[in-house]
């Protein structure tokens, strides 16, 4: 049985390892550490299904509008989940493609009830 396979695009060790810890052994979770590493594992990996991305990737600013953009412009047509310490980045995404938005915590959750599993 083949995995599904998750971007998480999340600069913080911890918030990555809380996100990771959510998804069972029917996943393979590909990690991003920065925006150009996101980009470069997605763009490697066509059958990735999900991508849970951080806003502000790296630092306390939103910054990743420009990958959901590329995500979102490839014809990439799974979902995009938006992330943030801070509600109000996260929804920003939303308006750049993002398909979903939520707490990082609730991101595992989320992305298994999307995939309906």
């Amino acid at each position: 049985m083949s995995k599904y396979k998750v971007l998480v695009v999340e600069d913080d060790d911890r918030d990555f390892e809380e996100i990771r810890k959510g998804f069972d052994d029917r996943f393979e979770i590909l990690w991003g550490k920065t925006l150009q590493e996101g980009e470069v594992i997605f763009t490697d990996n066509q059958d990735i299904c999900l991508v849970i991305v951080d806003a502000c990737v790296p630092g306390s600013r939103p910054t990743s509008m420009p990958l959901v953009k590329k995500i979102c412009a490839s014809g990439f047509t799974g979902a995009i989940i938006a992330v943030s310490g801070q509600e109000y980045f996260s929804k920003m995404l939303l308006k750049f493609g993002a398909t979903h938005e939520t707490a990082k915590w609730q991101a595992p959750a989320l992305a298994i009830k999307i995939l309906g599993l």
